[in-house]
């Protein structure tokens, strides 16, 4: 995945952001029957490999900063992002009359919206920060079949999301 980011500071609290990803996907499937369970085995093996390449799913990205932090009190920042289901979907790639991909998918197909919250803990040399959230994936109907099945409406479910990790000041030049 290759991607072309936009961050601008509207004022100083609030951060606007556009990601757009540019995706390039080989999936290697190779189906062969059990040894011995035909004459011929090679006469089966089924080579359902596809790839493909093309633009990934858009995401816009919105932070503001709640408060300014101070003596062992966090930063804390609101997060809200949307990805945009720009990518070409699993369920609209060509298949054979079999059903099988002929093409690789490149998006998800379906709207997400995830708020969330990080906290910044500044503690020299090292900087501690988490973030808590949780993101909605939007139902949608599809409509189509995939053999031998019909798929009418398809709900992804949704998901928790927690981070945390440790900024490290090397000098006041380099931090990992």
């Amino acid at each position: 995945t290759a991607s072309g980011a936009l961050r601008y500071g509207v004022t100083n609290r609030l951060e606007i952001g556009a990601r757009v990803p540019f995706i390039y996907r080989s999936d290697k499937l190779v189906t062969t029957p059990i040894a011995g369970s035909t004459a011929d085995p090679a006469s089966q093996t089924i080579d359902s490999s596809v790839s493909g390449a093309g633009l990934g799913d858009i995401e816009l990205t919105a932070r503001y900063q709640l408060n300014n932090g101070g003596y062992n009190r966090p930063f804390l920042i609101a997060n809200l992002q949307t990805v945009i289901p720009t990518g070409r979907n699993p369920f609209s790639v060509r298949r054979d009359n079999n059903g099988v991909a002929r093409q690789a998918a490149t998006g998800a197909g379906f709207w997400g919206v995830t708020p969330s919250l990080t906290a910044i803990l500044p503690s020299e040399p090292a900087v501690l920060f988490g973030t808590l959230g949780y993101t909605f994936n939007l139902a949608r109907n599809i409509d189509t079949r995939i053999p031998p099945v019909q798929i009418d409406r398809i709900n992804p479910g949704d998901q928790i999301n927690a981070s945390a990790g440790i900024g490290l000041a090397v000098n006041e030049r380099t931090s990992l």
